[in-house]
C-alpha cells in the first residue's frame, strides 16, 4: 500500500535516504537489505520506496519488489558492476493518525457530515481486500488514510465489487485504515416509513436498501450530484412524477423488464456546436446490403428481456460495417438503433438519384 500525506514527527516514521548499496551490484545479486545510516529500515508498502538506479527511477513491482520481511528490496534484474544507486523511503513503523486527518469532529460544520468506517488490520494479515460499509459506485467516492497518510483513489487502491475496498499491496498488522464516505447514503429498511433529504448543494444520494412503498422525493433543488437507486420499491420500478402535480408519471423504469416509458420525446443532444469532423456517409446502399434484419427470440425472456417474437440485428453482424453504432459493456454487446437512422437516410438518397437517372432515360 503506498502511503502519501503527513505521518508522525517522530524520526521512525520521517523521509529517510537509503545506504548506498552500488558497491554489492555483481550482475547476480537481486537481493539488498534496506538500511539508513547502517540501521535497518522497515516500509510497509513499495509505494513508500523511491528506487534510482543509473539516474533512472525505478517502477515498484516491475523493476523491483519488497522482501518478504518488509526490510530488503529484490531487483527483477540484477543491476550490473558500476551500476550507481540513489535510494529514499518513508519508514512507517510507529505512524499515528495525525492532527491534519479528516475526523468526525473537524467535519462537524460541513455541509454534511460523512461517515466514517475505520479498520484495525489484524496480525500476520495477507488480505488486501476488505469489505466496506456503504455501497461505493467510484473509488472517489471515498477517502482513505492508512495510518493517517492519504491513499491515492486507483492508485493506492480501487473498488472492484461497489462492496469492497482492494489495495496495491496487503497492508500489515495493525495497520488502521479509515475511510471516509463523501456521499450521502440513504438507506431505508422496511421499517422505516420516511426519510428525507435537503438543501444539499452537490451530493449524491443512495439508496442501498428495500422500500416496500413509498417514494423518493428531493424537494429542494441539487444543483449538481448523482440520485443512485440500488433497489427500489417492492416491484423494483423508478417513476418520475411531474414537479406540477406530483402524481402523474413522466418517466419509467420497469425492473422486471428493463423497458423505458416517457411520457414525452427522447432525445439526443445534436447541435452543430457539439461537432466537428462532419462528412456524410458513402456507399450507405452497400452498408445496407451487408446489414440483416432478423426476428428472434430472447433466451431468456423473463430476464429484462421481452417474450415473444422480436424484430431486430445481431449486435457482431452490424459491427462488421457500421461499428459506429456498437458497443460492449460486461462481454455483452449493444446497438444504437437510433443512430442507424442517419445510414438509411444517406441510402435513400442515394437510391433515389439512381431511380431518377433510370427516369431520366
Amino acid at each position: 500500500m503506498a502511503y502519501i500525506g503527513f505521518g508522525s514527527t517522530s524520526e521512525a516514521s520521517s523521509f529517510k535516504l537509503i545506504d548506498n548499496i552500488s558497491s554489492q551490484f555483481n550482475g547476480a545479486k537481486v537481493e539488498f537489505n534496506l538500511n539508513s545510516s547502517g540501521t535497518p529500515v522497515t516500509v510497509h508498502s513499495i509505494g513508500m520506496t523511491f528506487i534510482i538506479v543509473n539516474g533512472l527511477m525505478m517502477e515498484p513491482n516491475v523493476d523491483y519488489y519488497l522482501g518478504s520481511n518488509f526490510n530488503t528490496i529484490q531487483f527483477t534484474n540484477a543491476p550490473t558492476n558500476g551500476s550507481s544507486f540513489q535510494g529514499r523511503v518513508i519508514e512507517t513503523t510507529g505512524i499515528t493518525l495525525p492532527d491534519r486527518s479528516v475526523t468526525k469532529e473537524k467535519l462537524s460544520q460541513d455541509l454534511f457530515k460523512p461517515s466514517v468506517q475505520k479498520i484495525t488490520v489484524e496480525n500476520n494479515n495477507t488480505s488486501n481486500t476488505f469489505t466496506l460499509d456503504e455501497i461505493v459506485d467510484r473509488p472517489e467516492d471515498i477517502s482513505v488514510y492508512a495510518d493517517g497518510l492519504y491513499q491515492r483513489a486507483n492508485t493506492h487502491y480501487v473498488i472492484p465489487t461497489g462492496t469492497t475496498i482492494q489495495f496495491d499491496t496487503a497492508p500489515v498488522g495493525n495497520t488502521e485504515i479509515d475511510i471516509v464516505y463523501n456521499t450521502i447514503s440513504t438507506t431505508v429498511n422496511r421499517t422505516e416509513k420516511s426519510s428525507s433529504v435537503e438543501d444539499f448543494t452537490s451530493p449524491n444520494i443512495t439508496v442501498s436498501d428495500k422500500l416496500t412503498s413509498g417514494r423518493i422525493s428531493v424537494t429542494n433543488t441539487i444543483l449538481s450530484g448523482n440520485i443512485t437507486c440500488q433497489t427500489l420499491t417492492a416491484n423494483g420500478d423508478l417513476k418520475v412524477l411531474d414537479t406540477d402535480d406530483g402524481s402523474t408519471v413522466n418517466f419509467t423504469v420497469y425492473a422486471n423488464t428493463g423497458h423505458v416509458v416517457a411520457a414525452g420525446d427522447v432525445t439526443s443532444e445534436s447541435d452543430i456546436s457539439l461537432k466537428n469532423d462532419i462528412e456524410d456517409i458513402e456507399n450507405a446502399i452497400d452498408i445496407v446490403k451487408k446489414l440483416r434484419g432478423v426476428t428472434f427470440n430472447y433466451k431468456q425472456p423473463s430476464r429484462r428481456r421481452h417474450e415473444g417474437k422480436q424484430l431486430g440485428v445481431i449486435a457482431q453482424e452490424v459491427e462488421e460495417h457500421l461499428p459506429e453504432v456498437v458497443s460492449e459493456r460486461n462481454g455483452i454487446k449493444n446497438v444504437a438503433y437510433g443512430n442507424i437512422v442517419a445510414l438509411l437516410i444517406e441510402a435513400i438518397k442515394e437510391m433515389q438519384e439512381e431511380i431518377d437517372k433510370l427516369k431520366g432515360k
